[in-house]
């Protein structure tokens, strides 16, 4: 995190977004985050979500041999919760980058406004 706020300098890049992205999208948070859309895929959808068990046995299926099986066997699972995932995130990012945005709009005004009052 600190790391790419100190790269961001270089690149001219805005380092409190590069610390936060990195914090966001690191592996700690990216589960709970990717677990609480699927969740709300499945409340908007209507259907069940599935527990921890199915996705112990789909990170590792002690059922499966070779390479070409375990390959249709993921892609089979990932199509199960694939629309759900997809729909949650969509329902859950959308009143997000609404209010990121208004946050940042308003962050961004003030500090031109001050800006100003301080260049007059």
């Amino acid at each position: 995190m600190a790391l790419s706020g100190f790269l961001s300098f270089f690149v001219r890049g805005n380092p409190v977004i590069a610390m936060a992205m990195a914090w966001i999208s690191n592996p700690y948070t990216a589960v709970p985050i990717y677990w609480f859309n699927y969740v709300l895929g499945c409340w908007v959808v209507g259907g069940e979500a599935h527990g921890w068990a199915w996705f112990a046995d789909f990170i590792n299926p002690t059922h499966i041999s070779g390479f070409a099986e375990h390959m249709r066997y993921a892609y089979g699972k990932i199509y199960e919760i694939f629309f759900p995932l997809f729909l949650g995130s969509v329902v859950a990012g959308i009143p997000l980058a609404f209010v990121a945005y208004v946050w940042v709009y308003r962050y961004v005004k003030r500090r031109e406004d001050q800006a100003m009052t301080r260049s007059s």
